[in-house]
């Protein structure tokens, strides 16, 4: 991929190195963030990443940490913006003298390469009795239920960096085996707004590769464990449960 750059020398992020999803669509909803700037190869690694969420004049701002490694640095609930009409732009800022080094900006949840609002993951609460949590899946979604009976459990996913450890990258395994098994048998691709094809989207993205054959069973399995470490590296789970940055 080329890299992007205008007449003042700052570079241009674009589609291709990002991807925005809404967690749950809700008054407060969450988002997950997967940031790729591997194609500006001449940005400094310690270039601080902003990510702004907005609409209109209203911006929440979210430290996204460095180009060398980018990861919300903390919860990224939005606490006054709303779904409705929301937009992202991604910043790259020199650390010590603030200027602005790359900007890409109207990114919109799930459309990175395709339109839509559909949130990649939906989030209920329900009494599970024993079981704190579990993956269920619909026709259109893919749902992270969470035991009722867990105080403020929705509110700790969206702002406790050890409950969304300890959470998100099983749920994340569950959902990818999940569509292994619904596409090995299936010959056709499915429809754009599968639930199904949010999530390959979103993980390609992710490995920036191709597909495995659903029918090579060790292949598939080698993917998987591929796409679950670079989602837990980026959003650095390890530093929520080891109280530090992963070595």
């Amino acid at each position: 991929m080329l890299s992007r750059i205008n007449s003042t020398g700052r570079r241009r992020i674009v589609g291709e190195m990002v991807s925005f999803s809404l967690v749950a669509d809700e008054a407060r909803p969450t988002f997950v963030a997967t940031i790729d700037l591997s194609a500006l190869a001449d940005l400094p690694r310690d270039g601080q990443v902003f990510v702004e969420a907005h609409r209109q004049s209203a911006i929440e701002r979210f430290d996204f940490g460095t180009v060398a490694r980018t990861a919300a640095r903390g919860p990224t609930e939005l606490r006054e913006l709303t779904a409705e009409s929301l937009q992202f732009r991604v910043k790259v800022v020199e650390p010590g003298t603030g200027k602005l080094l790359a900007l890409g900006d109207r990114f919109n949840a799930g459309e990175a390469e395709h339109g839509g609002r559909q949130p990649l993951l939906t989030v209920r609460e329900r009494d599970l009795g024993p079981e704190p949590w579990r993956t269920e899946f619909e026709d259109d979604a893919a749902v992270l239920v969470l035991n009722e009976r867990v105080p403020d459990a929705i509110g700790r996913l969206k702002t406790d960096p050890l409950f969304q450890a300890l959470i998100l990258p099983a749920a994340f395994r569950q959902i990818l085996l999940t569509v292994w098994a619904s596409r090995r048998d299936e010959a056709d691709e499915p429809a754009e707004d599968d639930w199904c094809s949010l999530w390959l989207r979103f993980v390609r993205n992710l490995l920036d590769g191709e597909l495995p054959d659903w029918e090579q069973e060790q292949e598939t399995r080698e993917w998987i464990d591929e796409a679950c470490r670079a989602f837990a590296s980026r959003h650095d789970f390890m530093s929520a449960v080891t109280g530090g940055p992963e070595q």
